[in-house]
């Protein structure tokens, strides 16, 4: 596997992880805390009781949507080894094929 891929998959995998943490956080609100998606807004009411645990619970839900990356990656360099290994065979049964075709000319020429 191209060492750029693994890179490029490695960032992606911090950066979710970052996220899932940081809406861990986020899950754990309780009634009265003031929830500000604006930096500028003054007047913020306290969370009630049920709008703390409808939070919640879309936080439990989006989380558990987006929980695992919908990818994997994993370097295994005997099954590289195998597949080199498997072309080469490839390579010999197409060298034993034309021994044979020659032979068979051979013998009926």
């Amino acid at each position: 596997m191209e060492e750029q891929t693994i890179e490029l998959a490695t960032v992606v995998q911090n950066w979710h992880k970052k996220r899932m943490d940081q809406l861990e956080v986020l899950r754990g609100v309780e009634e009265g805390t003031e929830l500000r998606f604006d930096a500028g807004s003054t007047d913020v009411p306290p969370l009630s009781g049920r709008e703390a645990d409808l939070f919640r619970l879309g936080m439990i839900t989006g989380m558990d949507m987006f929980k695992a990356l919908p990818f994997t990656l994993e370097r295994n360099e005997t099954d590289d080894d195998d597949d080199l290994d498997d072309d080469l065979d490839d390579d010999d049964d197409l060298d034993d094929d034309l021994d044979d075709d020659a032979l068979e000319d051979e013998t009926h020429g």
